[in-house]
């Protein structure tokens, strides 16, 4: 749902309470992985669990102020189910993957792109500028996701999992440590998107949406493609991956108009792509995939808190004066601050490492902000 972080801030909030909403798609999810990393579960239980309680509470927003902490906290609990449903899918999903991870991956990612972007378009363009429209998107919401649980009960696919055990190599240490300082810096510019869309460029809902549309086209081309390079050059992928994200804050930073906004958005279909490498390079270098998942996600999901939360912190500290000003002066300089770290991938090592030995039988994503 790429509209909340554009409602919270179209209502005056900034600051804190923003830079958790716009973190929670990374942060929630995470948290909630690593805890059920820990725990015996079953992967389609997890799936239907929470897809179907996120569903209900699609319903409840639905009913809610369109602002408050009501409403940001459904939202923060519907991200965390979410992140149940999205581990039981990483673990389906690494166990279908294992001949050829990156094709397998990027299949996977085609159809849940093509699910979304219909929906995507047809509620910004209904929407507009009344944003108390979005409460009947809520509600449609929610009964596809009680539909989307359904469906899944009466498949058959299963993968059980003992609590994952045992303790992280160096290899794996060095790749998350890189990838949190990499989320860090990509999360800091998450509170200032929405933000820039409300206070430098005047959009409506229809343009929002048309910038998640295009990057969810671009990203359906480019998926397969992608993958069978990740499959050969995933240490190049994921570097080309991170340091191409910088064009997002540039483009804000320095765009005279939502149609150059529009233009680089191309783009995302690339850096949504190459997050199939990251997650071929955890699996194949993860003894124990449950436990492997659980601490990458749990790194994330405090990397992008801190990150999107300092952030936050500073923008309303430095924008009593020219806002603006301070706005363009801190995404260039996040700008910077990904091109930097993204060389830091390039000094990891490829093949299989052993990343996580011990315990459990072994077993991205929801997008975030650009």
């Amino acid at each position: 749902m790429p509209f909340i972080s554009f409602l919270t801030a179209s209502a005056g909030v900034v600051g804190e309470p923003l830079a958790l909403v716009s973190s929670a798609g990374t942060t929630f999810p995470g948290l909630v992985q690593y805890v059920l990393s820990r725990m015996k579960s079953e992967a389609k239980t997890l799936v239907v669990a929470g897809t179907g309680l996120a569903g209900v509470l699609w319903v409840v927003m639905a009913v809610l102020q369109l602002s408050g902490l009501p409403f940001v906290g459904t939202f923060l609990a519907i991200e965390a189910l979410s992140g149940a449903s999205l581990f039981g899918w990483m673990l389906l999903m690494e166990s279908m993957s294992r001949t050829a991870r990156g094709t397998t991956l990027a299949r996977y990612q085609i159809y849940t792109y093509l699910g979304g972007l219909g929906a995507t378009l047809f509620a910004g363009v209904v929407v507009g500028p009344q944003l108390s429209l979005m409460r009947y998107f809520f509600a449609g919401a929610g009964v596809m996701y009680l539909v989307n649980a359904w469906v899944v009960s009466r498949d058959d696919a299963r993968v059980e999992a003992a609590p994952g055990a045992g303790k992280a190599s160096p290899r794996l240490r060095r790749f998350l440590g890189i990838n949190s300082l990499f989320v860090f810096v990509w999360s800091l510019a998450w509170p200032l998107f929405p933000i820039a869309q409300v206070d430098i460029f005047n959009m409506s809902e229809t343009e929002v949406a048309i910038i998640a549309v295009i990057g969810g086209l671009s990203s359906v081309m480019l998926q397969r493609a992608i993958g069978k390079v990740a499959d050969k050059r995933r240490r190049l992928v994921m570097f080309t991956g991170r340091f191409t994200l910088a064009c997002f804050p540039l483009v804000y930073a320095l765009a005279s108009s939502v149609y150059e906004i529009y233009m680089v958005n191309i783009i995302s279909g690339f850096t949504n792509s190459t997050g199939i490498a990251y997650t071929s390079y955890l699996f194949e270098n993860s003894v124990d995939k449950r436990k492997g998942i659980g601490l990458y996600n749990l790194a994330n999901a405090l990397a992008a808190a801190a990150g999107s939360s300092f952030s936050g912190l500073v923008y309303v500290a430095f924008s009593g004066g020219d806002a603006v000003a301070v706005l363009r002066t801190m995404l260039i300089a996040v700008a910077g601050a990904r091109i930097a770290v993204s060389f830091l991938y390039l000094t990891l090592k490829e093949g299989e490492g052993g990343a996580v030995s011990g315990g459990g039988k072994a077993a991205e994503a929801k997008g975030d902000p650009d």
